[in-house]
């Protein structure tokens, strides 16, 4: 019949919180450093007592096999050692993930950080984020399209994915209710 199932047990593990760790690349060169994952902002934010190059964050969880996410500062601020960061991390990746926001469309500095990365590493896929009930972030990305394939012809067919943060509550309250369901059932 038509009535409620249990979720299956990919879903449940799919849907679970899996277990993160973060190792710090100091700009001194000193040792990697190991920290809780819920202290990173405190080390990765301007103005931290110890400069970090990047940030190392390790999720175990099966079904993202040996992915490596490498955080590093912003491309287009103020510091240049931040693109500097960035540029040798991209280096070092099968994929870059720019995450960029819908307050306004990329800036030159972005852009030639873009242009530059491009040459490190073969796959880019951007994240537009704080798109919200925000009027006008569909222009914004236009924008964004359009300005990237006049830097690189490359960038006309990039992968664009819009995120909200609303959204992502809604799946964390989806999983959290799954694991109670599941529960329940047990």
């Amino acid at each position: 019949g038509g009535g409620l199932r249990a979720p299956s047990r990919s879903l449940r593990a799919a849907l679970t919180t899996p277990q993160l760790a973060a190792t710090l690349h100091l700009a001194d060169g000193t040792p990697p450093v190991g920290v809780d994952v819920a202290d990173l902002r405190s080390w990765v934010t301007p103005g931290a007592a110890v400069p970090v190059r990047y940030a190392e964050v390790t999720v175990d969880a099966p079904w993202l096999g040996d992915l490596v996410l490498i955080d590093t500062p912003g491309s287009g601020g103020l510091v240049a050692a931040h693109a500097t960061a960035a540029l040798e991390a991209a280096g070092r990746a099968s994929a870059l993930l720019f995450v960029t926001d819908a307050l306004a469309p990329l800036s030159r500095v972005e852009l030639n950080f873009l242009l530059q990365a491009s040459a490190r590493v073969e796959t880019i896929v951007f994240a537009l984020t704080k798109i919200g009930p925000r009027p006008g972030w569909s222009q914004v990305l236009a924008e964004n399209r359009t300005n990237l394939a006049a830097v690189a012809s490359r960038f006309a067919s990039a992968r664009w994915v819009a995120v909200d943060s609303l959204l992502a509550a809604l799946r964390t309250a989806a999983a959290q209710f799954a694991t109670e369901f599941d529960s329940e059932l047990s």
